[in-house]
């Protein structure tokens, strides 16, 4: 089941570091720059891509910044817009990604595990013109166990 509140609103930007230092003068406290592969998953085809991300630090809701190569489902929406994902916890991963390919939101990116199913977490297209990711706690919660609701945090 998916677990409400939402964690974290993800934008999409040209430079970390600068969008970084531009919301930093506003008080916004960050977190390591993470750096990793993704599988992407557009145009009927599975990509390896590599993708750069931070969060801020501080309770929830959290603003994720990511930079990844154009063209993948990564590039926002919607023209213009760098707003790209609201991301929500789920206690049940491998369920609700099933759920929301049977509700017809495609499955876009995510980590894939040996067996190539879904892992970690999983973006999936909205007909609202953003993406919704569900994480699995038991993953993030090692990089954001401060942002995981109390009843999550024992499945970290």
């Amino acid at each position: 089941m998916i677990i409400q509140p939402y964690f974290h609103l993800a934008l999409s930007v040209a430079s970390i570091e600068e969008a970084m230092a531009d919301l930093a003068s506003t008080g916004v406290r960050w977190r390591d720059v993470l750096d990793y592969p993704l599988c992407v998953f557009h145009g009927g085809r599975r990509t390896d891509v590599r993708i750069r991300s931070v969060y801020s630090s501080g309770p929830s809701p959290a603003i994720e910044l990511f930079t990844v190569e154009e063209g993948t489902p990564f590039d926002p929406l919607v023209e213009g817009s760098r707003f790209h994902h609201i991301g929500v916890w789920t206690d049940a991963f491998s369920a609700d990604v099933a759920d929301l390919q049977a509700r017809g939101w495609e499955l876009a990116a995510t980590v894939a595990d040996d067996q190539g199913r879904p892992s970690r977490f999983a973006l999936h297209r909205t007909p609202f013109g953003f993406y919704l990711e569900v994480v699995d706690p038991r993953w993030a919660g090692r990089l954001l166990g401060d942002l995981l609701p109390e009843e999550l945090r024992k499945q970290a």
